[in-house]
């Protein structure tokens, strides 16, 4: 059973002007979404099942379509209707966000989507955009803790010790112009100061109606621990996007998630063989706690928990160490989420509005 909510926008939308951004002039009659519209010269018709387990690589041109007008901005999958089963697990990585259209039909999400970024090393899709992600921001010196990732809310700051604390950088304060990803953590000062967490990553829907009964996740990455010569841990990576457009959208009887939470900082190293600091936790759900390093062995400065909740708030700021220790490292701020639904789903950070 599915209950109906109206949202806004999504029609196509015949012959929209190309802007600069575009790629090349195509014939495209064909426009599909409200906010980063994406457009082809052919209406696409087939019926599209992503089942299983899918790991797309956002920067293989073999994964994404290639006929339509933002193929250097955006890995796009689009079909008459596309669905995600019941149990099947979309991944994407890579540099570009990742845009999922149903051109004629409902878009079926009973699956998850997961477009995060994880402490192993994989950033998700359109995460840690160039150029965007370091105005304001102090870099952590000697033996401090480094700065979180901000985006729709700041990051915590490290923790000082000697030197210079990380501080975050500012807010982006209305919903973003294009889809991209999250911001990154800094890095913990010291010779192996603990390394940030990538900021999550970016996907949109474009439908004419959404069945929505599953997963959405593009929350950021935590930041590693200091290393055992009283090093700074590593800032968590923000929350990254998620944007879903459609004239409607279906909600299931089982609540849906989408969430784009911090993750948490990295504990700060002690200066001994075996103080290395503790890595921080990533959020798996739109309340659970991305937490901040802590293993309480050490006397490293405990990471900073990441922004996390239905309620948007700001990253921590990294808690007190003892005598010896590196300074912890700030949590990631939230993400942004744009999901014209009010029931039936858990959103965090709150749905924003696009201007």
């Amino acid at each position: 059973m599915f209950a109906t909510l109206t949202a806004c926008g999504y029609p196509p939308l015949k012959d929209l002007p190309f802007d600069a951004n575009d790629d090349a002039l195509i014939d495209a009659s064909y426009c599909f979404g409200t906010f980063a519209p994406v457009c082809f010269p052919a209406m696409p018709t087939m019926t599209i099942v992503l089942g299983g387990a899918r790991d797309i690589d956002t920067d293989n041109p073999q994964n994404c379509d290639q006929t339509h007008n933002k193929t250097a901005a955006y890995c796009v999958l689009v079909a008459g209707t596309l669905t995600i089963p019941m149990a099947s697990v979309l991944r994407a990585r890579g540099s570009k966000p990742l845009v999922l259209i149903s051109a004629s039909g409902a878009f079926n999400l009973s699956g998850t989507i997961d477009v995060s970024s994880k402490i192993a090393g994989t950033r998700g899709a359109g995460a840690d955009p160039a150029g965007t992600c370091t105005t304001g921001v102090t870099e952590a010196t000697m033996t401090s803790g480094a700065y979180g990732g901000s985006f729709e809310s700041k990051g915590g700051d490290g923790k000082q010790v000697d030197g210079v604390a990380g501080v975050a950088g500012g807010v982006i304060p209305s919903f973003p112009s294009a889809l991209r990803g999250g911001c990154p953590g800094g890095a913990g000062a010291g010779t192996t100061g603990g390394a940030g967490g990538s900021g999550g990553g970016a996907v949109a829907i474009f439908a004419r109606e959404i069945q929505l009964n599953g997963v959405i996740n593009a929350s950021g990455a935590a930041g590693h621990g200091g290393g055992a010569n009283k090093c700074g841990g590593g800032g968590g990576g923000s929350g990254g996007m998620i944007v879903l457009d459609a004239a409607a959208i279906t909600v299931g009887v089982t609540p849906s998630s989408l969430f784009a939470n911090g993750g948490g900082g990295g504990q700060g190293g002690e200066g001994k063989v075996s103080g290395e600091g503790a890595d921080g936790g990533e959020s798996t759900g739109p309340n659970l706690d991305a937490v901040g390093g802590n293993n309480n062995l050490n006397a490293g400065g405990r990471g900073g928990d990441g922004a996390v909740g239905v309620v948007n708030k700001d990253g921590a700021s990294a808690g007190n160490g003892g005598a010896g220790g590196g300074g912890g490292g700030g949590g990631g701020g939230a993400g942004f989420i744009h999901a014209a639904v009010t029931t039936g789903v858990l959103i965090a950070p709150p749905s924003r509005t696009i201007p």
